[in-house]
């Protein structure tokens, strides 16, 4: 009956929207796994975890559903006329979309594991005390983290 009504065979049919099922539900993981490297590099560096940044990956996931299903769309219009039977045009915005959330998982982890996340527990230490031998002590664990930090970045900018 599909075939009579749309020209499309059922085994098509059932495929596109499977793979479809598949592309978002491979979004929504990406997403979540960004969420959650951006959860630990907040609790790594004190900063406080809110409504608002986790409002943020929800947005986010809405924004890449925007533009997936734009391409559904496509592929919908693809598949009716017979350019093609699989969800190209979704697969490549969904492709997209992890590769963003990939780049921002590196990044979130990097700042998770930089020497800049040793600094706010330094400087968390020296309000708490009042020993000037200790105060000593974390200036020079501050000055040996900005060292790091600085030989780190210029390895970089050799390589």
């Amino acid at each position: 009956m599909i075939n009579e009504l749309l020209g499309v065979e059922a085994l098509v049919l059932r495929r596109a929207v499977l793979l479809e099922i598949i592309i978002w539900a491979v979004m929504l993981v990406a997403v979540m796994i960004d969420m959650r490297t951006g959860i630990r590099k907040a609790r790594v560096l004190n900063i406080p975890i809110d409504s608002h940044g986790l409002r943020r990956t929800f947005t986010k996931f809405g924004d890449y559903g925007k533009v997936t299903g734009l391409f559904m769309c496509i592929d919908v219009l693809g598949l009716l006329f017979g350019i093609w039977s699989m969800p190209y045009a979704s697969a490549v915005s969904a492709v997209i979309a992890v590769g963003i959330e990939g780049w921002s998982v590196r990044e979130n982890l990097r700042a998770a594991h930089s020497s800049a996340a040793k600094v706010t527990d330094i400087v968390a230490e020296l309000a708490k005390t009042q020993d000037p031998k200790e105060i000593l002590n974390l200036l020079r664990n501050l000055d040996e983290a900005r060292a790091a930090a600085t030989a780190k970045s210029s390895n970089k900018e050799k390589q």
